[in-house]
């Protein structure tokens, strides 16, 4: 597979990203891209960064890091992370989130990343703890949706 790449969300791709879809059936597992782009336009204290995830030159997904007041140092979220529907089960999940927590590395100002999943979401869950990320429970206030943790 030829490397995944990130290209910030810009006036130039924001559509293919708001095109991007999961599959059905997954629509309760992660909010639209749309829906997140309504989110850190109305929410800037949360400090976003929205990629779209390349595969060669197509959009195969989306991810967007946020850093709210509250952000313990140290630490930067994950508030989305999806692959488009006709992209999934190809490895570009895997390859992404690896790709993302090696970017984040080098930039030597983060100790850990922290994302939640919805508890039914198997595929999610697979993934995640399959780079190296460590659940930590339950977190109420995020829906009840359950936090991992990726120690940098």
């Amino acid at each position: 597979m030829q490397p995944i790449r990130f290209e910030t969300i810009t006036a130039e791709n924001w559509r293919v990203a708001a095109r991007l879809k999961v599959k059905a059936g997954q629509e309760n597992f992660v909010a639209s891209n749309a829906m997140t782009f309504a989110q850190v336009h109305f929410q800037p204290e949360l400090n976003a960064d929205c990629y779209g995830i390349y595969h060669e030159e197509t959009m195969v997904g989306f991810l967007c890091s946020v850093l709210p007041p509250d952000t313990p140092p140290g630490t930067l979220y994950i508030m989305r992370f999806m692959i488009g529907s006709d992209h999934q089960r190809k490895g570009y999940g895997r390859a992404a989130m690896q790709a993302f927590i090696e970017q984040v590395r080098k930039q030597e100002k983060y100790q850990q990343i922290v994302l939640s999943y919805v508890p039914s979401n198997e595929g999610a869950k697979n993934l995640y703890l399959s780079v190296g990320f460590i659940e930590k429970g339950v977190r109420e206030e995020w829906g009840g949706e359950i936090e991992a943790v990726f120690a940098l």
